[in-house]
């Protein structure tokens, strides 16, 4: 199948290279400020989210003073003179209180015995061990305060992080929105497997660095869209952007034609959409990634050699 080429009298070439950090420090500064708006999701469904603000704690953890052990509630004072030798004898239900472990400390108690230091006979126990105020219990708000930060802003949530968030009585966060990002490939040679079948004509390439760049996007907590493969013509190159951005995409990665080649027409196109920051950056592989703004949002020519493409994502 023949394309029409749009050509150019004079072939393509990189303008200044740019080291890896210089462009990483234009392209970053350049969109430092572009943030995504704020929504409110269910602490369940808010995994790899990124929080907007810091979330205070609505509730201490735990929420009472409670035995940490399974034994009996005490009033710790009463058993300073207990040893193995000289145990304490107390009442069952009035000075010494059955408790299992996470069980509400009793009103009076301020300790807990572990069971297997109580010796039980009848409505008595004898105590072999002594305790001081406090020991063996979770004091109220022990692990989380109300009232106080338990996670800061910016904070990706981990699944920890949920628990805590859930046992603290938040069950909804604010969270930036997902970017959205369109992955526009490029190539007259370019089809998708599902397209082809074997035996595959010369000259086919099979359009895997979607696939590969639309996983790695979603490993960064975004969403992505996979367009249709776009032919090596500039119109049509630079009106699947401009759509892409109509569209509301926060973010565009096209796929191949950044290179210096005749047919390399993505720096043209986004030179002309908008401004072309960096044409080209000094790793291999990877030389020939694109970075530009095109109505105050990023665009990103991806290399198409799968492991330049990779490399590029990456850095």
């Amino acid at each position: 199948m023949a394309f029409k080429k749009q050509m150019t009298s004079k072939r393509q070439t990189y303008r200044n290279l740019k080291p890896l950090h210089e462009a990483q420090e234009i392209f970053f500064s350049r969109f430092k400020n572009l943030l995504m708006e704020p929504e409110a999701v269910p602490v369940r469904q808010a995994l790899g989210r990124l929080l907007v603000a810091p979330v205070k704690a609505a509730r201490s953890v735990p929420a009472y003073n409670a035995a940490a052990v399974d034994g009996m509630a005490v009033r710790a004072s009463a058993t300073f003179t207990a040893s193995p030798e000289t145990p304490v004898v107390l009442s069952l239900g009035t000075d010494a209180i059955q408790v299992n472990t996470g069980d509400p400390l009793p009103e009076g108690m301020d300790a807990a015995v572990m069971i297997e230091k109580v010796e039980l006979a009848d409505d008595q126990c004898e105590i072999r061990d002594s305790v001081y105020p406090w020991q063996n219990v979770r004091k109220m708000g022990e692990d989380i305060v109300k009232g106080e930060i338990i996670l800061p802003a910016c904070h990706r949530i981990r699944s920890y992080d949920q628990g805590a968030l859930l046992a603290a009585g938040i069950s909804s966060v604010q969270v930036f929105r997902k970017p959205r990002v369109l992955i526009i490939p490029t190539g007259d040679e370019i089809m998708r497997p599902e397209d082809v079948q074997d035996p595959i004509p010369p000259g086919i390439i099979l359009e895997v660095n979607g696939q590969v760049l639309a996983s790695m996007i979603a490993e960064c907590g975004a969403e992505s869209t996979l367009a249709k493969p776009v032919p090596d013509i500039l119109d049509q190159i630079k009106a699947a952007i401009a759509s892409g951005l109509a569209d509301g995409y926060d973010a565009i990665l096209t796929i191949a034609g950044s290179s210096a080649g005749s047919e390399d027409f993505t720096p043209t196109a986004l030179a002309q959409l908008g401004e072309l920051l960096v044409h080209g950056v000094t790793v291999m592989p990877g030389k020939p990634t694109l970075l530009a703004e095109v109505h105050n949002r990023p665009v990103v020519g991806i290399p198409g050699y799968p492991v330049s493409a990779a490399i590029s994502f990456l850095n």
